[in-house]
This record gives structure tokens, C-alpha cells and sequence, in this order.
């Protein structure tokens, strides 16, 4: 009983350290009308009155390529090992003891929330950041090209959507998205580069008219 009480709190301790860690990042975030990034991208990406999403969108936008570094880092955010998410995941015994002890609620914000399902919804964000950026977002071209060369089968396929928002603007990316969409083990991954690579392709196209 003594180990798995020592378990529980190393386990509590990780997620909120991970926690703070993510806090501490969101202090260097670049923020526009006294609100950070991620938090426009939180509202953008939220189920909200398009009134809304129009807001963050222009706040995203005000804030421009200042944004880059830390959409590359919500991109890159690693995936937590299977194994770590079995043993915090809901229904799990660490799961079942905070919530007898009452504390699923700070368990599920900074552990689950806060940690483990945290890349997942990181790499969601920055998706969106790139969206709303498009073009303008091309000087994050190389940065995104080292996370598709990864190990990470998600950061790379996290890297390739990215890259496809960006367009023509792209266009540096195309030798790695074609060796990645033949060769790559991932076959997710192999899809993703292609429907990036027609992608560029189409936005190169259709500049190539406009001139």
C-alpha cells in the first residue's frame, strides 16, 4: 500500500510539474490585447459564434510571424508514451484513487488535460495558428521541415498539415514531403505529405496565373 501511495503522488508531481512547465511557456507566449496566443487559438478553435472566431483570427493575424516560435513548438509537442497514458488515463488505478480522494478535478486538469492529452491538443492548436497565418507563416517553413524529418510519427504528421496551410510559401518543403510520402512507415504520415505536396502544387499553380 506504501508503494502505490509513493506511486500516486510521483504520478501527481509529473503532471503538475508538466503543468507549470506548459504555464511557463505561456509566460513567453506573444500575446495581443492583454491575452496570449494560445488562448486566441483556444477561441478560434472552440466551438464559438463565428463573431468570435473573427476575433481571434484578427488577433492571431496582429500578431504575425511573432507567433512562429511557439506555433512550432505546439507543433512539435511529443506525443506521452502509450504505457504513461494507460496508467493515467480514465479508468485507471491512478485515475480511481485521486477520484476517491477527491481530487479528480485538479487530476483531470493537470495530469490528463495538463499532460497527457496535452500534445494532441497542442498540435491542434498550432494546426489552426497556420491556418489563420497561411502564407504569411512561411519563415517557419524550415523549422517545420526539421519536425518532419522526426522520429515522432504525430509530430511529423502534425508538421505536414501544417505545411500544406502555408501554401506555395511552402515550396522549400517539397523534397522532404515527397521522400516522406513514398518512404515514410507511418502510412498516415505517407497520406498527409501527399495532400500537402497537391497542395502546394495547387497554391503554386494558381499564383503562377495571378502574375
Amino acid at each position: 500500500m506504501q508503494k502505490r501511495t509513493k506511486f500516486i503522488a510521483a504520478t501527481l508531481l509529473i503532471g503538475l510539474t508538466g503543468a507549470i512547465a506548459i504555464e511557463a511557456l505561456r509566460d513567453r507566449e506573444p500575446s495581443f490585447n492583454g491575452k496570449k496566443l494560445t488562448a486566441w487559438l483556444e477561441q478560434y478553435a472552440g466551438n464559438m459564434p463565428e463573431s468570435s472566431r473573427e476575433e481571434a483570427r484578427v488577433a492571431i493575424c496582429a500578431m504575425g510571424t511573432n507567433a512562429l516560435p511557439t506555433l512550432l513548438k505546439l507543433a512539435g509537442h511529443k506525443q506521452v508514451p502509450p504505457t504513461i497514458r494507460r496508467t493515467l488515463g480514465c479508468g485507471s488505478f491512478v485515475w480511481r484513487c485521486a477520484w476517491r480522494l477527491g481530487l479528480s478535478q485538479p487530476y483531470n486538469r493537470y495530469v490528463r488535460s495538463g499532460y497527457v492529452n496535452k500534445p494532441w491538443n497542442d498540435q491542434s492548436l498550432a494546426r489552426h495558428g497556420f491556418e489563420v497565418l497561411g502564407p504569411s507563416a512561411g519563415p517557419a517553413v524550415p523549422g517545420l521541415i526539421n519536425l518532419v524529418e522526426g522520429d515522432d510519427s504525430k509530430v511529423r504528421l502534425s508538421a505536414a498539415r501544417c505545411l500544406r496551410y502555408i501554401g506555395a510559401a511552402a515550396k522549400d518543403a517539397v523534397p522532404i514531403l515527397q521522400k516522406h510520402s513514398v518512404s515514410d512507415p507511418d502510412a498516415t504520415v505517407r497520406s498527409e505529405c501527399t495532400a500537402t505536396l497537391a497542395n502546394i502544387h495547387l497554391y503554386t499553380l494558381s499564383a503562377s496565373a495571378r502574375e
